[in-house]
């Protein structure tokens, strides 16, 4: 177990070295909320209009609050689950997301990184994979499966190299080449 000092401003690039357990003291920036905020939330976003905050890369506190003791503003406020919240994240996820272009591309990387990552648990593309290119295609599937342009096109070359070798490699060999 681990203790960091945080702000919330660089909260994404240390994601990706905390673990369960780790005690993590944050300064920053921290909005509370719950389902009926994220609703009202949804609503401004629905109607067009400014939301009273800035989202990109916001620290949202998923926070339970209890009821207030006689004279006390709030009661004690804890963490909640997340559910309550599903159905309102996938329109302010899309909140800053500039056009049509990068939807298409958010989904099309997405997709083509699970399809990489399909075939290198399954280990056949258009022939049986050797087990270093399986490596290959998960590290590209996984790399277009990182937000960012930088990674998706990372991610598509490799596993386009792939692809190209594998079906030279069977048309070469005679083995079944598998045509769209």
């Amino acid at each position: 177990m681990n203790t960091y000092a945080l702000h919330t401003d660089g909260l994404r690039a240390a994601a990706s070295r905390l673990r369960a357990g780790d005690k993590v003291l944050l300064s920053g920036t921290v909005y509370t909320s719950r389902d009926a905020a994220h609703k009202r939330l949804c609503e401004l976003v629905a109607q067009g209009k400014e939301l009273p905050l800035e989202i990109k890369d916001a620290t949202i506190y998923y926070v339970g609050p209890t009821p207030a003791r006689p004279g006390e503003a709030i009661g004690s406020a804890g963490p909640t689950t997340s559910y309550r919240m599903d159905a309102y994240s996938p329109a302010l996820l899309f909140e800053n997301i500039s056009g049509w272009w990068e939807v298409a591309q958010i989904c099309v990387s997405a997709l083509l990184g699970i399809f990489a990552i399909a075939a290198s648990l399954n280990g056949h593309l258009y022939k049986k994979v050797h087990w270093v290119l399986r490596i290959v295609l998960a590290v590209g599937g996984l790399g277009m499966m990182i937000p960012g342009t930088l990674t998706d096109v990372v991610g598509l070359v490799l596993v386009a190299a792939v692809i190209a070798y594998q079906k030279i490699s069977a048309k070469k060999h005679g083995g079944p080449v598998v045509t769209a």
